[in-house]
C-alpha cells in the first residue's frame, strides 16, 4: 500500500473499507500530503465524485469495489494485483472497473488481473490460462 509500490484489490470489496466515510477510506494510510485536487480526480476517474462525503456502509457493493480501485489508484502503484474484483459488482460497475484497469497499464502500470469473465479478456495485453 505504500506509494509507488504494490497496490491489490479483491472479490469481496466490503472486506477492504478500513473508514466509515469515502473521503477517509479513499485516503486510508497515505502519510504525504495529497491535494483535493487529486482526489476528486481518483474519485470521478471511478465515478464517485459525488459519493466523497458519504458513509461507506451506505455504498453498494459495485461502489465499495470502485473505491477500492481508487485508493489503489491514489497509491500511484507501479504494481496492482487484481483478484477477481469484477466478479461480484454490476455490468456497469465492471465496465467502469476494466476501463481504469486498461489506463492504469496504458500509463505504465503492471496490471495483473486475475478473472473467470470471458469479457475481462478484451482489456489484457496478455493472457495466461490456468
Amino acid at each position: 500500500g505504500r506509494l509507488g509500490g504494490t497496490a491489490m484489490i479483491g472479490q469481496r470489496p466490503e472486506s477492504q473499507v478500513l473508514a466509515a466515510s469515502v473521503r477517509d477510506d479513499v485516503t486510508w494510510g497515505i502519510e504525504t500530503e495529497l491535494s483535493e485536487l487529486e482526489l476528486v480526480q481518483v474519485l470521478e476517474s471511478v465515478g464517485l465524485v459525488d459519493e466523497i462525503g458519504r458513509e461507506t456502509s451506505a455504498l453498494s457493493g459495485g461502489q465499495l469495489q470502485r473505491l477500492a480501485l481508487a485508493s489503489a489508484i491514489l497509491r500511484r502503484p507501479r504494481l496492482l494485483l487484481s483478484d477477481e474484483s469484477t466478479a461480484m459488482i454490476d455490468p456497469e460497475g465492471r465496465r467502469v472497473v476494466r476501463e481504469r484497469l486498461r489506463a492504469l497499464a496504458d500509463k505504465g502500470v503492471t496490471v495483473v488481473h486475475v478473472s473467470h469473465l470471458d469479457a475481462d479478456l478484451e482489456i489484457a495485453d496478455q493472457v495466461v490460462n490456468l
